[in-house]
């Protein structure tokens, strides 16, 4: 959909995960595709559970490997989703969306199996509150492959980015490569995707609420 790409040229588009790594696992192609058509895409990152300055570096790597600005809530100190009230998510949330003023708005899907996913969800939601911005939901993730049945409702064509998008995510080296886990699931994730509407490779998105959905 090179339409939609294309309607986010030279605007601010947030795109919200609860750790480091979920925006690149969830929608780094399109991140990569919106970020060539001249979008200023955000990456903000909820909260650092372990290792903060590693995984931030590791973050910083991703981000700029996509085209994207990075933004922590909480950059200096170690902190799980689950510490922070939801009262304070959304603040934090509130102050993100002000100083920004995203045309659109990209967080994790309701069904994911991450408690804490399933937080900044509700937390994201809340923050739109007084915002005129299009909000779209990324697949659930996992670090394995795992059987779903989300389905999207949006499919971007992300053959040309998906390159960048496993670089991203391979930057999260802590997360991956030391651990010993493969991170090619995700190529073949966004291959299936592809395959039932013509893609090479696709990322799919469900949709909140669009102003030309």
């Amino acid at each position: 959909m090179s339409s939609f790409i294309s309607s986010y040229a030279g605007k601010t588009v947030v795109a919200v995960g609860a750790h480091p790594d979920d925006v690149e696992i969830g929608m780094g192609g399109t991140v990569a595709r919106l970020s060539e058509v001249g979008a200023n895409v955000v990456m903000v990152i909820v909260a650092v559970p372990d290792r903060l300055d590693e995984r931030l570096s590791e973050s910083a790597a991703a981000a700029s490997l996509l085209g994207a600005k990075l933004v922590a809530l909480e950059p200096e100190r170690c902190i799980r989703v689950e510490d922070l009230r939801m009262h304070e998510l959304v603040r934090r949330l509130d102050a993100v969306m002000r100083a920004h003023a995203p045309a659109a708005l990209f967080t994790h899907s309701s069904d994911e199996t991450h408690y804490d996913h399933v937080l900044v969800h509700r937390g994201v939601l809340s923050a739109t509150r007084l915002l005129r911005s299009d909000v779209y939901f990324y697949a659930p993730s996992a670090c394995r492959p795992a059987i779903r049945s989300w389905q999207p409702r949006v499919w971007i064509d992300v053959s040309s980015t998906v390159d960048r998008k496993m670089s991203a995510i391979a930057a999260h080296h802590s997360q991956f490569g030391r651990r010993g886990i493969c991170i090619d699931h995700f190529c073949e994730d966004m291959r299936l995707r592809g395959l039932p509407v013509g893609m090479a490779y696709a990322e799919g998105f469900d949709v909140h609420c669009a102003r030309d959905a």
